[in-house]
């Protein structure tokens, strides 16, 4: 009886480790959208969509919508090896036409596949005076199945969203001199950005390590048991 309650305690802590995993994994199976250093009317500003593949088959594309509530100026679109591309542009406005959305195509047999991520970028000739643009991405598999990423939160939700629209954060208005050209200010806000994606990494690695120490206490505990356990069975 002992023995099959230490073997229930280390499956259930087993189970807990790998719920916490799961959860790991699917909170960082988003399509996101970086653009490091950016800032409220930047210039000629790099902007990534970096796509992971979180499903069975193979990713073959993905459809991207510009903000319309901020266009953005004049687009130009990185080649992606083994992949092509495609702008849709508004109608002519009072500033010219806008590009509303971009599309990619993977060529046969040049799709990602499960465990890999694509990274799609574009530079932006201008970015608008705002301080955060929502993108809406739909990525596209092999089977003709579609995930849509263009869920969005109202003002005060803090629901956890199950397919989150891309959000890119531009700079606070104390960094808007580096759009003006100030290196300094461009600089600081880069390294902002890289200290923000190390902190990130080392909260994933520490709610790995977490969860193996999590186990290994445990299994600790299970083994001190079935070793009393067996000197009482001896000493009888």
């Amino acid at each position: 009886m002992i023995v099959k309650g230490l073997r229930r305690v280390c499956l259930t802590a087993g189970a807990g480790l790998l719920a916490v995993v799961a959860t790991a994994a699917s909170a960082s199976a988003d399509v996101t959208v970086v653009a490091p250093g950016a800032v409220p009317g930047g210039t000629d500003q790099e902007i990534t969509f970096r796509v992971p593949v979180e499903q069975d088959g193979a990713t073959v594309g993905l459809r991207v919508a510009l903000p319309a509530d901020a266009p953005i100026g004049e687009i130009a679109v990185r080649p992606v090896p083994g992949w092509t591309h495609e702008e849709t542009r508004s109608d002519p406005g009072p500033e010219g036409e806008v590009v509303t959305e971009i599309s990619w195509a993977a060529e046969p047999g040049k799709g990602l596949r499960p465990g890999e991520y694509g990274a799609f970028t574009v530079i932006a000739g201008r970015l608008p005076d705002t301080t955060e643009l929502t993108f809406r991405a739909v990525q596209i598999y092999d089977d003709g199945s579609t995930v849509e990423w263009t869920q969005t939160q109202a003002p005060g939700d803090t629901a956890e969203l199950d397919r989150p629209a891309p959000v890119l954060v531009l700079g606070t208005p104390s960094t808007t001199a580096a759009a003006s050209g100030s290196h300094h200010d461009n600089a600081a806000t880069a390294g902002a950005v890289r200290v923000a994606a190390e902190n990130a990494d080392a909260s994933r690695w520490t709610l790995w390590f977490s969860g193996a120490a999590f186990l290994m206490a445990w299994l600790s505990l299970g083994l001190t048991l079935l070793r009393r356990a067996r000197d009482v069975r001896g000493g009888d």
